[in-house]
């Protein structure tokens, strides 16, 4: 799997995929081909070899199995050897006792001096973010494990913010939806259901520093290079602001990756069109066409846009 996957595909689908190998013939596990079994012959468990005593377990219940290399070649194994119901029909759940345990702040020492800490309150983030201003911010950490794997970088202090409720919200409004910096992309799809509207380009970054100010800042501002962002060491990303799209406002975004492992796509872009009725026509209002993996920052199409404001929207336009 070349490292952990779950940012890009989730646990289920690798449980799913490794489920494939488990639906198998005994006879792969055994020294015995199917064409060496014979009808009515048993495997037994304790061997995996062919076997006719047909042994008696301690209830007097037959132990040995009969071969299912002559039967359905592909039958699913046990979940659960209690109650026999197979995987299929039984879906793993996330540990009660997870759910149940009551958060509490951390702070834990590792080797050569290393600091991780888990505030539970934003001003105690803020504390921490100013006494240890280069502090590595993590929430899922993938990116952190793929730095100090391939990059050889070494962080002093590592901050979860992950249980920060400041930094969960979601707060839907009348002009938009706020999204918080550490929410779960789980939680941000439940929020969609419930509200099944499009969402337009135009987000606005809420930044919060040590002091507890705010400033706000476009998304088109906010991304100054590779890797870097308009955040000074005092200060962290607090929200998302999305506005909701108004009528005869589209949104339409776009992803290639090809990578087998840190999947980042290669190129995305996100493509948004105001229109409005004039008489018969619809009319490019505004636009906004940007390109991502092409630059060491988000490219926005400026020519393209301001060409196509204020022609019709037709196909003479697109082609």
């Amino acid at each position: 799997l070349a490292g952990n996957l779950c940012r890009c595909t989730g646990y289920r689908p690798i449980i799913d995929a490794f489920q494939v190998f488990a639906k198998t013939d005994d006879a792969f596990y055994t020294n015995t081909s199917s064409s060496d079994l014979q009808s009515g012959e048993f495997l037994c468990p304790s061997t995996g070899k062919p076997c006719s005593c047909k042994s008696k377990g301690l209830n007097g219940a037959e132990t040995c199995k009969k071969s299912t290399a002559n039967e359905n070649k592909y039958e699913p194994v046990s979940y659960s050897e209690v109650d026999g119901s197979t995987y299929t029909d039984k879906e793993l759940i996330f540990p009660p006792e997870l759910l149940l345990r009551k958060l509490t702040p951390l702070y834990l020492n590792g080797f050569g001096g290393l600091k991780w800490f888990r505030p539970l309150k934003i001003q105690h983030l803020l504390e921490l973010k100013a006494k240890f201003p280069d502090a590595k911010l993590v929430v899922g950490n993938t990116e952190v494990g793929i730095e100090m794997r391939l990059k050889r970088i070494q962080y002093k202090v590592l901050i979860s913010v992950a249980h920060v409720p400041e930094l969960n919200v979601l707060h839907v409004k009348d002009d938009g939806l706020e999204i918080g910096a550490a929410v779960r992309l789980t939680e941000l799809l439940q929020m969609f259901r419930l509200n099944p509207l499009w969402m337009a380009a135009g987000a606005k970054f809420q930044i919060i520093d040590c002091k507890g100010n705010i400033r706000t800042i476009m998304a088109e501002n906010f991304f100054l290079g590779y890797r870097k962002v308009d955040l000074t060491s005092g200060e962290i990303l607090l929200s998302i602001f999305l506005p909701w799209t108004r009528p005869f406002e589209y949104v339409k975004e776009f992803k290639q990756a090809h990578r087998r492992d840190d999947d980042i796509a290669i190129v995305n872009a996100g493509m948004r069109v105001f229109l409005e009725e004039k008489g018969e026509d619809l009319v490019v209002s505004d636009a906004l066409i940007v390109y991502g993996g092409v630059a060491p920052l988000s490219l926005s199409a400026v020519k393209t846009k301001e060409f196509v404001i204020g022609k019709n929207w037709d196909q003479e336009l697109l082609q």
